[in-house]
């Protein structure tokens, strides 16, 4: 008797209460499907390393997607302007300018002063 007790105690939640769990999961927007919708929008369809390539002409390439440049924000003599060219990520490692953003997007509203919906056109219609 005393075993069985035991046995009762140590059970999971019945299946009444593992649906209740599931529906609350359905429920609440995860990190994973917000973060994904954006990087959706953000890339438009479009290959990163053409837009890099014409907006950045002394881009020097190293075989793991990431390219180096002098930054295009400030005066540079050595390269300092890091992008990946498959994702559209960049970063300026200078300690004067620090750049940085997570799509192509981005990078075009920034170095041609255009809000995010005009720099998506733009990509748009110059890249797509």
């Amino acid at each position: 008797m005393h075993n069985q007790s035991k046995l009762k105690a140590r059970r999971g939640p019945t299946a009444r209460q593992q649906l209740k769990v599931v529906a609350k999961r359905k429920m609440m927007p995860t990190r994973a499907r917000l973060h994904g919708t954006a990087r959706r929008i953000g890339r438009c369809f479009v290959d990163p390393g053409v837009v890099f390539q014409d907006l950045l002409p002394d881009l020097a390439e190293n075989g793991s997607g990431f390219a180096w440049t002098c930054c295009p924000f400030h005066d540079d003599r050595r390269p300092s302007f890091c992008v990946n060219t498959q994702t559209g990520w960049y970063r300026c490692i200078s300690t004067s300018c620090g750049m940085t953003g997570a799509n192509i997007v981005s990078f075009v509203g920034a170095l041609l002063g255009l809000s995010y919906v005009d720099a998506r056109r733009h990509v748009e219609s110059s890249y797509a």
